[in-house]
């Protein structure tokens, strides 16, 4: 048999594996193809989801096929054996039996990979829903994404209860019995430091959305109510930062939306708007005491810099 055919049909026994691996890592992110990983880890992953797609898929079809034998084809597995063995006995004895598997029908066989490769889409999907529905991701670090992008612009990281993140953050976070910190987060503010050919500067703005390039790397951010300063300004003596604080220093970028490329930032500094935040401003606004904050165990954050942290739209 030709080795080319050989190779198809194992090509073909894999697919569920890479399927079900797209679907799960994919999910609702703009999430490039190639963010899987190079094909020799790519493989391995495959082969194993493929075993058990695959074993449990014929044992479906074998059962349908003993209740419903008249709707339902049997598979012939010494038949899917020889070809992908390339092995049919001695002098060929079983090549004949083989070829008439084959032959007989391929709308059979076509139904039977495309009920598999669409059943292994599903299954991605369902298994990618319960573990963020049920935020196992978040924590457990061996079934978490590798999406780290994900995680900070969107204010999950502060919930994985590994040493760095909650706890140097809000020690109230995590799976404590408390709220997850991803709840309360209403915004994610970036600070970026840009440099160009004079001076060097800082762009504030909210985080709207994100998006990847073809190798999987974060390309773009999209940003709204952008305000920048040079970054010298931080620099002056005190004298001269009193007479201009940080408010007057920034300037209002206007428009819609901002986009900032990573490859134009040198450092970018990451913060999220809770709903104590918001509820400090309202209270601070209304001259009442931050008693919500409090009572939740967190500090009020200092009046100086809440307006420049609160949303305008």
């Amino acid at each position: 048999m030709n080795l080319a055919f050989q190779a198809l049909l194992i090509l073909a026994m894999l697919l569920p594996g890479l399927i079900f691996r797209s679907a799960y890592n994919r999910g609702v992110w703009n999430f490039p193809m190639g963010r899987l990983g190079p094909v020799s880890e790519q493989i391995p992953k495959a082969v194993i989801h493929s075993l058990w797609l695959n074993a449990l898929w014929a044992m479906i079809a074998r059962a349908m096929h003993e209740a419903a034998p008249h709707w339902v084809w049997a598979i012939d597995f010494r038949a899917v054996a020889c070809w992908i063995s390339n092995d049919f006995g001695r002098d060929q004895v079983e090549f004949p039996r083989a070829l008439d598997a084959l032959v007989a029908s391929p709308s059979r066989i076509f139904a039977y990979l495309a009920s598999l490769y669409g059943c292994s889409w599903l299954a991605g999907e369902a298994c990618l829903r319960i573990v963020r529905g049920r935020k196992l991701d978040l924590k457990y670090r061996r079934i978490r994404f590798d999406h780290e992008w994900h995680y900070l612009l969107r204010g999950e990281a502060p919930d994985f209860p590994d040493p760095g993140y909650n706890q140097t953050l809000v020690p109230t976070t995590g799976f404590q019995g408390k709220a997850a910190f991803a709840e309360d987060c209403l915004a994610t503010v970036v600070a970026a430091v840009v440099d160009f050919k004079e001076t060097s500067y800082v762009y504030l703005g909210i985080v709207v959305d994100y998006y990847f390039d073809e190798q999987g790397n974060l390309d773009r951010l999209l940003l709204s109510t952008v305000k920048r300063r040079k970054l010298m300004d931080h620099e002056g003596d005190s004298a001269e930062q009193g007479s201009n604080p940080a408010a007057e220093r920034f300037q209002e970028i206007r428009g819609y939306y901002f986009v900032l490329r990573m490859s134009e930032l040198r450092t970018l500094n990451i913060d999220y708007i809770t709903r104590a935040d918001m509820e400090a401003v309202d209270a601070l606004a209304a001259g009442l005491p931050n008693k919500p904050a409090k009572a939740e165990g967190i500090e009020p954050p200092n009046p100086g810099w809440i307006p420049d942290r609160r949303p305008s739209g």
